[in-house]
């Protein structure tokens, strides 16, 4: 008889609690709907925060929106170790930025692109960082110069300049116009890497962004030498 009623009593616990735990879980997932749906208000309405900052874009739509924003461009800038959002290093697939590039209608568009430096020594602690093995790593900077290099060849009627920066690599930038689509670098190897967009707006961090850019681009970077342009490596 107490057997009984004790298995009813920790049955009736273990009901409770789980009905509990379903209870917390919808108010959690409703509440973080709520606060997302409040947040894209308050943004679209008083174009303050940022866009998306939970949604971690997978590449295809990243390169979707930025080839969509740069088809009616006047500047276009860039910063990162391969540039896999703008760069094609497959021979069958033309670059994401050679497409912008050629549909853009924009006569005085300008290209300012930063990409980290093959022989830096920040090369080897990134594959460290994602498990990859250094001289690959290294390979696939060197082709997405080359690469970048052919897009300025092919184009030559806009304004291409390359630079290589030796700093460690922190932020991945695409900054086109207004809109900035920024990434970081995580310290471990992902599939999808988080892409946050980013208008400049008041209390967005976009102008603090597009003023490091300026930096990199103005105090911790060099010209593409010669030999590197004229070879495409």
């Amino acid at each position: 008889m107490y057997l009984s009623i004790f298995g009813a009593v920790i049955q009736e616990i273990i009901a409770t609690i789980i009905a509990s735990a379903l209870i917390i879980a919808v108010v959690f997932i409703w509440r973080n709907q709520i606060f997302k749906i409040f947040r894209r208000y308050i943004f679209k309405t008083f174009k303050v925060g940022v866009l998306d900052t939970e949604k971690e874009y997978d590449r295809d739509e990243v390169v979707s929106k930025i080839k969509s924003e740069g088809q009616k461009a006047v500047t276009i800038q860039a910063m990162g170790v391969r540039l896999t959002n703008l760069v094609s290093t497959r021979e069958e697939e033309i670059s994401p930025l050679d497409e912008m590039l050629r549909s853009n209608i924009n006569p005085t568009l300008k290209t300012r692109i930063l990409v980290l430096d093959p022989n830096s020594k920040y090369v080897k602690s990134r594959a460290e960082e994602i498990g990859e093995d250094k001289k690959k790593l290294k390979e696939g900077i060197e082709k997405t110069i080359s690469q970048l290099v052919e897009i300025k060849k092919h184009n030559q009627d806009i304004d291409i300049r390359i630079k290589l920066y030796q700093e460690d690599p922190v932020w991945s930038l695409v900054i086109i116009d207004q809109i900035l689509f920024l990434g970081f670098y995580v310290r471990r190897k992902r599939k999808v890497a988080p892409c946050y967009i980013c208008q400049s707006e008041p209390m967005s961090p976009f102008a603090s962004f597009s003023k490091y850019f300026d930096y990199m681009w103005n105090e911790k970077s060099e010209n593409l030498s010669e030999t590197e342009d004229s070879a495409g490596t």
